[in-house]
């Protein structure tokens, strides 16, 4: 019996080497304009993002690290991303390969740990579109009489969650369900045109905010 128990655990010790860091879990996002994959991490690590053509497909290789399951249960409908496999590299590092059914930009990078996320590795894949049109200048005549565009900006979003309050009850569940009540109580009132920053459970940046109040001409953000 004693032999037996050695065995698994020397077994368990190859399997997942001393100080390997472990990805607790990931999760993916759908914005209008990219999908984000969030890898949580038990520590800091070193990645290396690769691009490949033929077929389309984008390589994560990640130090030192382990998966503890597969990424069979991530939602992939209306991503750019087909399929999701993952690997063992170089006998001790993680290899995530996304295959793709789009074209995208792809960008990754690292989150340290704060107050209320441990270390993150953020996959960003930005859709590739036809450069937007211009939007055409307002004129003086055309301002005198149109509704007035209100950009309603819920904060936070995707993996950031905000304040947590009772009942595990997120800021950004919150500050949505306002800005949709309050997009309803505008639209029903006439001489205003509201439009959502954020209409899903997805992260935009500051300046990506920004944009797009500017351009949806926004006389109010």
């Amino acid at each position: 019996m004693g032999r037996t128990w050695i065995r698994v655990f020397l077994g368990m010790l190859l399997a997942f080497p001393v100080g390997a860091v472990e990805v607790h879990d990931v999760r993916l996002w759908r914005a209008p304009d990219h999908t984000r994959i969030v890898f949580d991490l038990s520590g800091p690590t070193e990645h290396k993002l690769i691009e490949l053509d033929s077929p389309s497909r984008i390589v994560l290789d990640v130090e030192n690290t382990r998966i503890k399951s597969g990424l069979s249960g991530l939602q992939l409908a209306g991503t750019p991303v087909a399929l999701v496999r993952t690997g063992i590299r170089d006998g001790d590092d993680l290899r995530v390969v996304l295959e793709l059914n789009a074209s995208v930009k792809p960008r990754s990078f690292f989150l340290k740990a704060n107050d209320q996320a441990g270390d993150r590795l953020v996959l960003d894949l930005y859709d590739k579109s036809p450069q937007a049109q211009a939007a055409p200048t307002k004129s003086v005549h055309q301002s005198d009489k149109r509704d007035i565009i209100i950009a309603i900006d819920a904060g936070h979003g995707g993996e950031d969650p905000g304040a947590i309050g009772p009942n595990r009850k997120r800021e950004k569940d919150v500050v949505l369900a306002i800005a949709k009540e309050l997009d309803a109580l505008l639209k029903a009132d006439k001489g205003f045109s509201p439009t959502l920053i954020r209409t899903g459970d997805y992260y935009i940046s500051l300046r990506g905010r920004r944009d797009l109040a500017r351009q949806r001409q926004a006389d109010l953000f």
